[in-house]
């Protein structure tokens, strides 16, 4: 009985490091997927930051221009010089992060990145079905397995309180002649029973029943924190497309906004403080919908 349990925990063992396998394989790839995204959003913020400072030099030069011509306060000059200087220096920081991202993504591919090849994609999928993901887990599988293995080896203790049996026998052949053709058989059986075997029966069986209730628990654990980081992730995905989408509408709406407060502006129909407000409100606006698409992406990518 013992070669029997000793098969069944053996292959326990052997399916638990296969699941083991196929959790690194996924912590691996899912490592690759958000620094490739890392690096992408990187290039698109670097794109972005370079249109703000465009922005903000062309606001610069605007302002000067006015206040040279007494038509603008020197405040108002200084602001909009400070405002430049600050997406200059947002520019320098989306670079360096750029960089930052490729080495990353080059380090974990072994090979030197150039850049995100590509364009990062993403939908909402239809409503999974949570028990089927949660049951192709790795960790999952891992903990079930690992539960099997203290089921086994709380069952095996039972070969402790059952008797051995042992069966032989023998044929023997005899006669004068050649082949000889008298024959006579033997068989014996014996029983034992571990009478005196000092207690460690009853300990190991206490011993293993213990782990094995462990193991449930954790088995329990384990089921219920995986099924709960399944269902949030796939809320709080969906959350992240719908807060991304909002954000480029925000986009939209204050890139619209700000043109007509720029013709208004430079008809003297509303004051500089209100110009600036709606040019921040712009790029406030731009950096929140990169901010979220990156979070987005990083929830899913297809």
């Amino acid at each position: 009985m013992d070669n029997y349990y000793n098969y069944l925990s053996a292959k326990a063992s052997y399916d638990y490091y296969q699941a083991a396998q196929q959790k690194t394989e996924a912590d691996v790839f899912n490592k690759l997927r958000q620094t490739f995204v890392d690096l992408a959003i990187a290039e698109e913020n670097i794109t972005l930051q370079k249109q703000i400072l465009e922005r903000r030099t062309n606001n610069s030069d605007l302002i000067t221009l006015r206040y040279d011509s007494g038509k603008e306060d020197k405040g108002a000059m200084m602001r909009t010089k400070a405002d430049q200087a600050d997406a200059r220096f947002n520019l320098d920081s989306a670079q360096r992060g750029k960089v930052l991202a490729k080495l990353k993504l080059s380090q974990l591919l072994s090979a030197e990145v150039d850049g995100a090849d590509g364009q990062l994609l993403f939908s909402l999928p239809a409503l999974p079905v949570f028990d089927k993901l949660l049951s192709a887990a790795p960790a999952y599988q891992m903990a079930g397995k690992q539960l099997e293995n203290a089921d086994i080896s709380y069952k095996q203790t039972i070969s402790g309180f059952l008797p051995s049996v042992s069966l032989s026998g023998s044929t023997r052949m005899s006669g004068t002649n050649w082949p000889p053709t008298g024959s006579s058989n033997s068989w014996s059986l014996s029983v034992s029973y571990p009478f005196l075997p000092g207690g460690s029966n009853i300990t190991s069986r206490v011993q293993y029943a213990a782990q094995y209730d462990k193991a449930k628990q954790d088995f329990i654990n384990t089921q219920n924190n995986l099924k709960y980081a399944i269902e949030s992730a796939y809320r709080d995905f969906l959350d992240a497309a719908e807060a991304e989408e909002i954000a480029k509408i925000y986009v939209d709406a204050s890139a619209e906004r700000a043109e007509i407060a720029r013709v208004k502006y430079l008809n003297g129909l509303i004051w500089y403080d209100e110009w600036d407000r709606i040019e921040n409100d712009y790029i406030s606006a731009q950096k929140t919908w990169i901010a979220r698409r990156k979070a987005a992406y990083g929830g899913y990518v297809q």
